[in-house]
């Protein structure tokens, strides 16, 4: 199945990326400057769109007020690890091959089917 990809926007709070398939749009915030990689989802409520770190190995759910799916994600941006339905106060420890992560509110992008052998 094909999947279009293209960067729709730029501000100093960093890029954003849709993602088409069948006419459906999933949008992914690009973090990259040290503000947007340090809140993530903090302190806010829910969001309609995902947040991808580039060159982050861990993370954590503390001051996230809703459910996140996290998939750790390889140089190559294929999915290594998945954990759905991840609650506040939890820890993603650094693993092996992890070179990057896509942070989801939970139940997102069922439409979308990521799977771990992408």
């Amino acid at each position: 199945m094909f999947v279009k990809c293209f960067l729709l926007s730029y501000n100093i709070f960093g890029d954003y990326m849709h993602i088409i398939k069948n006419d459906k749009i999933f949008s992914v915030k690009y973090c990259s400057n040290f503000i947007n990689k340090s809140l993530g989802f903090m302190f806010q409520k829910r969001k309609n769109y995902a947040l991808y770190f580039k060159n982050c190995t861990s993370i954590h759910t503390f001051f996230c007020f809703f459910p996140i799916d996290v998939y750790l994600l390889d140089e190559h941006n294929k999915i290594l690890y998945s954990y759905y339905n991840l609650g506040k106060n939890k820890i993603i420890w650094p693993k092996k091959n992890v070179k990057h992560i896509l942070e989801v509110p939970s139940g997102l992008v069922k439409e979308f089917t990521l799977k771990d052998d992408n």
